[in-house]
């Protein structure tokens, strides 16, 4: 069954002028669902602001690979704002040192025991060694890490010129690897 429906025509208006107001009004229209559309998209953007600022995360773009080969140049990372009492031996660390981000591997968190060869090698034990030499033995203090790159050749805890880091220095700690898509990876204990 079909529905007419009549529109009801005032007189004296002409067909023109009747589809002017029908543009018009179809302009309205769109104008305040434009609007509308606007203000969503802006309250969407406002609550995934707060929601990254609730739940502390940074994104970070490594610069160079020379601190970490396991995160490429230009990798985009994901950090958890944290402190350092809730750092593992073996996470990945964002801090800045020299005023630099730097992404470290954490070797040793406080009451931690280091030993450091002449080779570079760096130990991390977990019971005094018995008949051994204590001397090369670092002890990690309460609000420090023993942090290390890759690379010996940078500054890290192994270096006399940098050493252990402060605890306070620790801006978060590495969640995921988001790009490149092929290491959608976290690095947590790798």
């Amino acid at each position: 069954m079909s529905r007419c429906v009549r529109q009801s025509v005032q007189p004296g208006v002409t067909q023109d002028q009747l589809k002017q107001e029908i543009r018009r009004s179809l302009r309205e229209r769109r104008r305040k669902r434009a609007v509308f559309g606007f203000c969503i998209i802006l309250l969407v953007a406002l609550a995934t602001g707060m929601l990254m600022a609730q739940f502390s995360v940074q994104l970070v773009t490594v610069r160079d690979t020379g601190a970490c080969s396991e995160i490429p140049a230009g990798s985009l990372v994901l950090f958890v704002k944290t402190d350092a009492e809730h750092v593992q031996a073996g996470d990945w660390v964002l801090f800045r040192y020299d005023g630099r981000p730097m992404i470290w591997r954490v070797l040793g968190i406080p009451g931690d025991r280091i030993r450091v060869y002449e080779d570079g090698r760096v130990v991390r034990l977990n019971a005094a060694i018995a008949g051994e030499e204590t001397t090369d033995i670092q002890y990690v203090p309460e609000n420090s890490l023993y942090v290390l790159a890759d690379s010996p050749a940078l500054p890290d805890s192994r270096n006399a010129s940098m050493g252990m880091i402060r605890a306070g220095w620790v801006e978060g700690r590495q969640l995921a690897v988001i790009w490149p898509v092929f290491r959608w990876t976290g690095l947590h204990g790798t």
